[in-house]
C-alpha cells in the first residue's frame, strides 16, 4: 500500500468529520486492524492492501461498531498546544504558569513544551498516587511501600500493574477524564494487588470499590473519548 509507512497519519472521514488516523505500516500483511480509544484512532495496514481494500476494510470495522457506536465517539485531543489548552480531571483548561491556583479552569505549568510535559507528568502523578492510597484504603488492600507510578501512551491498555516491581503505568490520556472515570481505572489496577486473574475473587473487590453499573459505564466513556462525560 503506497504513501503509508510507521509514522503516517492520515485524515479520514469519520461520523461527519475528518479524524486523525495514526497508521502503523504492517510489511507483506493484508490485514487491517482498528483500535479507537480515548478520542484517538489507531489502525495497522497491510501493505499487500490496496488503497480501495484499506477504505473498504475500515468501512467494514465500523459498521460492525455497536455498543458503542460510532456516532457516540468524540475524536478530540487531550492537548490543543497552538492555544495552549489541555483537558485535565474533566474539564479544558488554559495552560498559564502565572495562573491562580484555585481556578478551575487553569492549569498551571510553562508555556513551552518540554518543561510542560514534566510539569505535567509530575502533577499527574502525585494525583494518582493519592487516588491508589485512598482507595486501597477503603478496602484494606496493602499497597506495597515501594511502588511507582509511570505515565506513557499505550495503545492496547488503559493501565497496567507489575507485580514483580510494584510499578503502576497509566495511559497519560486518563487524566483528561472525570475523576470517577479515573478512579474506575485506578480500582481496577489496585484489584490486581490481591488477585492477578480476571476471575469472580477479582471483580469481588473491584465491585467492592465501585458499583458494577458506574465502573462499566466509566469505560464506555473512556472507549468514547467523552473527556467531560459522568457516568449516569
Amino acid at each position: 500500500m503506497r504513501g503509508f509507512d510507521k509514522d503516517s497519519i492520515i485524515f479520514y472521514p469519520i461520523n461527519g468529520q475528518l479524524v486523525p488516523m495514526h497508521i502503523r505500516y504492517i510489511k507483506g500483511s493484508r490485514h487491517v486492524t482498528l483500535n479507537l480509544t480515548m478520542g484517538s484512532v489507531y489502525c495497522s495496514v497491510g501493505s499487500k492492501l490496496s488503497e480501495k481494500e484499506f477504505k473498504q476494510a475500515i468501512e467494514n470495522i465500523l459498521g460492525r461498531l455497536r455498543k458503542p457506536s460510532i456516532e457516540e465517539y468524540v475524536f478530540q485531543p487531550m492537548l490543543d498546544w497552538p492555544k495552549r489548552q489541555v483537558w485535565y480531571l474533566g474539564r479544558k483548561r488554559r495552560i498559564d504558569p502565572d495562573g491562580d491556583p484555585d481556578d478551575p479552569d487553569v492549569f498551571i505549568a510553562p508555556r513551552d513544551s518540554k518543561n510542560f510535559a514534566r510539569e505535567f507528568d509530575c502533577q499527574a502523578i502525585e494525583y494518582i498516587r493519592g487516588m491508589i492510597e485512598s482507595e486501597a484504603a477503603r478496602v484494606g488492600i496493602e499497597v506495597p511501600e515501594s511502588y511507582s507510578v509511570k505515565l506513557g501512551r499505550y495503545m492496547s491498555k488503559y493501565a497496567s500493574y507489575r507485580a514483580s516491581d510494584h510499578l503502576f503505568e497509566f495511559d497519560r490520556r486518563l487524566l483528561a477524564f472525570q475523576p470517577i472515570v479515573i478512579r474506575s481505572v485506578v480500582d481496577h489496577e489496585i484489584c490486581h494487588i490481591v488477585r492477578s486473574p480476571h476471575d469472580r475473587q477479582f471483580y469481588a473487590w473491584l465491585y467492592a470499590l465501585m458499583d458494577r453499573h458506574t465502573y462499566w459505564t466509566s469505560r464506555r466513556i473512556l472507549t468514547t473519548g467523552r473527556f467531560d462525560k459522568l457516568p449516569d
